[in-house]
């Protein structure tokens, strides 16, 4: 059966065609900018936000990640003070900052894959 189609039905389609093209020109150019500002974009099509690039970055872990790497290898129970010590002395982490210690418990307290033990000392959560 042959396919009929008018000639507004083929002007539509070329139409819809060119603006397809058009958008994913588009898209191609938001996803180069959003590679150069450290954007990424999820399944469900929201931005979030990734480390951005930095020449003067010391560090591939955030301090959260580095805490969790140390107390996996230590795997007991840690007080922050010795958990930031070993962060600088092992090389795990590198700062040039003067409140680390304050930056390590700050960090501590508001990852949900560690729990305190007790007042000072956290360790990680089972099945992290």
């Amino acid at each position: 059966m042959p396919r009929v189609t008018s000639p507004r039905l083929k002007r539509l389609r070329a139409k819809r065609e060119k603006v397809l093209r058009g958008i994913r020109a588009v898209d191609r150019e938001i996803g180069q900018i959003e590679r150069k500002l450290g954007v990424s974009r999820s399944k469900r099509r929201s931005a979030t936000l990734l480390r951005k690039p930095n020449a003067r970055r010391l560090n591939e872990l955030t301090v959260k990640d580095a805490v969790v790497k140390l107390l996996r290898k230590k795997r007991r129970p840690m007080h922050y003070k010795d958990i930031t010590r070993a962060l600088l002395d092992e090389g795990i982490y590198r700062t040039k900052s003067k409140s680390f210690l304050s930056t390590v418990a700050i960090s501590i307290m508001r990852d949900k894959r560690i729990k305190r033990v007790e007042p000072g000392v956290y360790t990680l959560r089972k099945g992290v």
